[in-house]
C-alpha cells in the first residue's frame, strides 16, 4: 500500500496545451460513436451526423470547464509544482463524469425523455464512460509517465556531463563586472553585479529577482514580466531562459536532476530547484557547451 501511495504521489507533466485534450478528446468520442454506435446511435436512420455533432460540442465544452476553468478556479490543486500521477487520473476521471453528465442532458432533450428517466440516464451513460475510459486513462498515464521519466533521466545525465566541462572552463573565466538595474513599472528597482544573480521567476504580474549578497541569498520583487528581464539579460551569456517563468544564470548550476516533468537546476545558496520545460532542453545544452 505504502509502494502504491508513493507511486501515485510521484510527479507526472503537466499540460500546459489544455486545447489538445478538448480537440483530442472531442475527436476521439465522436470517432468511437461513429464507429461503435452505442446508446441507441445504431436506431438513428436520419439526422445521426447532427447528433454525433452534437456529442462532440458537449465533449469540447466539457473538457474545456476541467481543462480551462477548473485550474483558474482551483489552483492549488492545479499547482504544476505539485502536479502527481494520482492528480492527473482524478482529473481524467472528472472529464469523463463531466462529459457523461453533459450527454445525459443532451439525450434527455435531444430525444424529449420523460423527466422520470433522468436516472437512469445518468446511470447509462455515467457507468458506460468510466467504464469503458477508466483502464486506458491508467494504461496512458502509465506509459507516459514512465517514458517522461526515462528521457529526462537521460536528459539531466547528458546535461550533468556538458556542465562538467562548462564548470572546469568556468573556474578559469573572469568575474562578469557589470551591474544590472531592474526596473519595475512603478518606482522600485534593484541594482547589484550581474554574476550575483542565480534566477529570476515570474510570480503573477510580477517577478522575483533571487541573489547574493555577502554570500546569502535575497530575493526583491518587481513588478515586471519575464520577457522584459529576458530581453535586460540577453546581452549576457551566462542567463538563459529554461522555462516559460523562470531564467537562470548558468554559472551558479551544481547539479542537474531530471523527473517525469523535466529536469532541474540544483543552484548555490538556494535549496529551490528550478525547472526546466523540455522545449529548453535543448537550448540549455548548447548554451553550456558555449
Amino acid at each position: 500500500m505504502d509502494k502504491l501511495r508513493h507511486y501515485l504521489n510521484q510527479p507526472f507533466p503537466y499540460n500546459n496545451q489544455p486545447w489538445i485534450i478538448v480537440a483530442l478528446s472531442t475527436i476521439i468520442v465522436v470517432f468511437v460513436l461513429w464507429v461503435f454506435r452505442p446508446f441507441g446511435l445504431d436506431r438513428i436512420v436520419t439526422d445521426r451526423f447532427l447528433v454525433l455533432l452534437g456529442y462532440g460540442m458537449v465533449t469540447a465544452i466539457g473538457t474545456s470547464v476541467v481543462c480551462v476553468i477548473f485550474p483558474m478556479v482551483f489552483c492549488r490543486f492545479y499547482a504544476e509544482k505539485k502536479w502527481t500521477i494520482w492528480k492527473n487520473i482524478l482529473n481524467l476521471l472528472i472529464i469523463l463524469i463531466v462529459v457523461s453528465l453533459g450527454n445525459t442532458l443532451f439525450d434527455y432533450f435531444t430525444y424529449h425523455r420523460p423527466a422520470g428517466m433522468i436516472p437512469s440516464l445518468i446511470k447509462m451513460y455515467v457507468v458506460a464512460t468510466v467504464s469503458v475510459g477508466i483502464f486506458p486513462i491508467i494504461v496512458i498515464t502509465f506509459i507516459v509517465q514512465n517514458q517522461s521519466l526515462k528521457y529526462n533521466l537521460n536528459k539531466a545525465k547528458e546535461l550533468n556531463l556538458t556542465l562538467s566541462s562548462h564548470a572546469k572552463e568556468d573556474e578559469n573565466a573572469e568575474r562578469i563586472k557589470d551591474r544590472l538595474t531592474f526596473i519595475g513599472d512603478t518606482k522600485e528597482s534593484l541594482t547589484l553585479l550581474a554574476d550575483n544573480v542565480l534566477y529570476v521567476e515570474a510570480a503573477g504580474n510580477y517577478v522575483s529577482v533571487y541573489y547574493t549578497e555577502d554570500g546569502i541569498a535575497r530575493s526583491k520583487m518587481i513588478r515586471s514580466t519575464v520577457k522584459q528581464m529576458e530581453e535586460l539579460l540577453i546581452r549576457y551569456p551566462l542567463f538563459i531562459r529554461c522555462h516559460r517563468a523562470f531564467i537562470v544564470n548558468t554559472k551558479h548550476i551544481q547539479d542537474i536532476s531530471g523527473n517525469a516533468q523535466g529536469c532541474k537546476l540544483s543552484l548555490r545558496y538556494v535549496e529551490m530547484q528550478v525547472p526546466v520545460s523540455r522545449s529548453y532542453i535543448k537550448s540549455l545544452k548548447e548554451h553550456l557547451v558555449l
